[in-house]
């Protein structure tokens, strides 16, 4: 349901080519997370470009990601972020 609703729906909705699926020849953007996980909030480990959040000192549960992949290439390890691999999407119209 969450993949269902938070990748195909948005692939198909605004036609972005290659994207929304896991199938061959697709781009491979995915998220892995830690559904079981509870982590706390800390300045340190805030990666926004502002560089605070308002959830600094909050313990949450569930859904920590541990790695992203952006076009197939892990841009988040738990550590390292990698920006270079993002690109322009296309669509369908």
């Amino acid at each position: 349901m969450v993949v269902r609703k938070t990748s195909h729906a948005v692939a198909e909705r605004f036609q972005l080519k290659d994207r929304g699926y896991i199938r061959e020849g697709y781009w491979a953007d995915l998220v892995v997370i830690d559904p079981f996980s509870h982590q706390q909030i800390i300045r340190e480990d805030v990666a926004y470009k502002c560089g605070w959040s308002p959830f600094e000192g909050r313990i949450l549960s569930g859904g920590a990601v541990d790695m992203t992949l952006v076009n197939g290439h892990v841009i988040w390890n738990g550590r390292t972020i990698q920006q270079k691999y993002g690109l322009p999407l296309e669509f369908c119209r």
